[in-house]
């Protein structure tokens, strides 16, 4: 069935219908990462589309994690079970929108954008405990991850 909606897609790639039947395939399979990402590339290309948005919280509520800024309640899905994550190497600038840690003290997680207001020797700190945020965690590596990999892809 994939390769009978990839050769689809090849011939007409802004049909939704196929996108979302794809992504079920993805999702039945359980290849969790590529049929959230093929939904919220449908909901970019038509943000009211009802069964991409019915596919895409089924998807959060069953197979993903959330996770929020604790300032200004930004939230990224994450898939419940994504394994160890390599540590990263940071250069450059991290888009606002971007996690950039967990308070090891109170457990909070900041966005790069709430957390630029808070910069104490060069890195992120806790509004509220002043501690130093940390991505010690797969998730927030993951989530980073994506970030820094979107401009290669």
């Amino acid at each position: 069935a994939e390769t009978a909606f990839l050769e689809g897609l090849e011939r007409n790639n802004n049909y939704i219908p196929l996108k979302l039947g794809l992504a079920e395939n993805y999702l039945n399979r359980m290849n969790i990462e590529k049929a959230y990402s093929l939904t919220g590339e449908v909901l970019r290309q038509n943000p009211g589309n009802v069964g991409a948005l019915k596919l895409l919280r089924g998807i959060e509520k069953n197979y993903m994690n959330e996770i929020s800024c604790a300032a200004c309640g930004k939230k990224w899905h994450v898939p419940k079970n994504i394994g160890p994550q390599p540590v990263l190497r940071i250069i450059g600038e991290v888009p606002d929108e971007a996690p950039a840690g967990r308070c090891p003290t109170c457990g909070k997680v900041y966005c790069v954008g709430c957390a630029s207001r808070y910069i104490k020797n060069k890195r992120f700190t806790c509004p509220d405990c002043g501690d130093y945020l940390k991505l010690s965690d797969n998730s927030l590596r993951y989530l980073l991850k994506g970030y820094l990999t979107k401009d290669t892809d």
